[in-house]
């Protein structure tokens, strides 16, 4: 995954690449939510629904914090729309619609119609490959 930059509101989110997919802190998630408790509101809402929770919607991870190194938890996108769709915030109901919109974009396919630039490495073998089959060509 490409580093990738994720932003809802003032919110401003440190993207964790899990095996080449966004995840996102909880403490992040809550502060988008406009919950105050630092993780600990949504904790709790996580806890009384954990079994609705998968492995790929969820993860406790060590992560750096300002206080060192700590169990952090982190939700997928999947996740955080999972977790919005318990918060009784004003604002989760934007927040869920954000998260839908950053899931189609990661998800995307490529357009096939859109025009693709190569690397000036793959230009390289590209350009020896034609001139090397130009050169066995007959006149």
């Amino acid at each position: 995954m490409t580093a990738l930059t994720l932003s809802f509101h003032d919110m401003q989110f440190d993207v964790i690449d899990r095996n080449n997919q966004p995840w996102l802190r909880l403490h992040q998630i809550e502060g988008a939510l406009r919950y105050a408790g630092k993780g600990r509101a949504l904790s709790l809402l996580y806890q009384r629904n954990a079994d609705e929770f998968t492995d790929s919607m969820t993860a406790l991870v060590e992560l750096e914090t300002s206080g060192g190194k700590q169990q952090v938890r982190i939700f997928s996108l999947r996740g955080c729309h999972l977790l919005a769709m318990f918060a009784r915030t004003k604002i989760a109901k934007e927040f869920r619609q954000w998260v839908l919109d950053v899931l189609d974009h990661e998800t995307a396919l490529p357009d096939p119609n859109a025009a693709q630039t190569l690397l000036l490495s793959e230009q390289q073998i590209l350009s020896e490959l034609i001139h090397a089959k130009a050169r066995t060509a007959p006149d």
